[in-house]
């Protein structure tokens, strides 16, 4: 299997900041947030994947939906099923409600990425960090994890960052994260007032 060629955009969570906004429908320059981000992935991913309950709402999308895998909750469980569909050993994770996107940060990521198995490493994710803390979104994850998952824990975990606790993580130090447009690039669309700000931040 290839290394990079899938992205799963993460289309959960009730948006409840949004005042009776449907995250999954914003627009964006004219045309929904969601195919904008589809179309960014596609110059460099062949292969995108939607994560959600609700496939009926990129239908017209023509994005190939998934849904969350079993057992598990909230990002996470959106992950897993990605990381399950995805036809490459790595698979970059964005958010339905994120508007920033940098190929720069894509290929430096993979870059990384390609170093480190080069050198025989094994990890699990390649992403921003500062401190003990890195960025979910905007990332990559190894299909590896999908062998963790299947392992039977006892306490599965609860979220991304548990998942990797104790795995090795290709982090890219906040301060260098600078240079590729964070940290806007690792921020969403959760109030009608930034969803204005996204819309003012690209209009002529």
């Amino acid at each position: 299997m290839k290394a990079f060629g899938s992205a799963c955009i993460l289309a959960g969570g009730r948006g409840e900041r949004m005042r009776g906004q449907d995250k999954l429908y914003l627009e964006l320059g004219g045309e929904r947030l969601a195919a904008r981000i589809a179309a960014s992935l596609r110059q460099r991913f062949e292969d995108v994947i939607v994560a959600t309950s609700r496939p009926e709402a990129f239908l017209s999308l023509g994005l190939r939906c998934v849904s969350d895998e079993p057992g598990y909750e909230g990002p996470l469980a959106g992950l897993l099923a990605g990381l399950r569909a995805a036809n490459s050993r790595w698979l970059y994770l964005i958010a339905v409600d994120m508007p920033a996107f940098s190929l720069p940060w894509v290929d430096e990521l993979m870059r990384r990425i390609s170093q480190a198995e080069s050198a025989g490493e094994k990890a699990a994710a390649c992403a921003a960090a500062s401190g003990p803390y890195f960025e979910p979104f905007q990332a990559f994850y190894s299909c590896s994890l999908l062998d963790h998952a299947a392992g039977g824990e006892a306490k599965p975990a609860r979220s991304i960052q548990r998942m990797l606790a104790g795995k090795q993580v290709l982090r890219v130090p906040e301060a260098q994260a600078l240079g590729y447009g964070a940290p806007a690039l690792f921020q969403g669309i959760n109030t009608p007032e930034e969803l204005a700000a996204a819309r003012l931040a690209i209009s002529p």
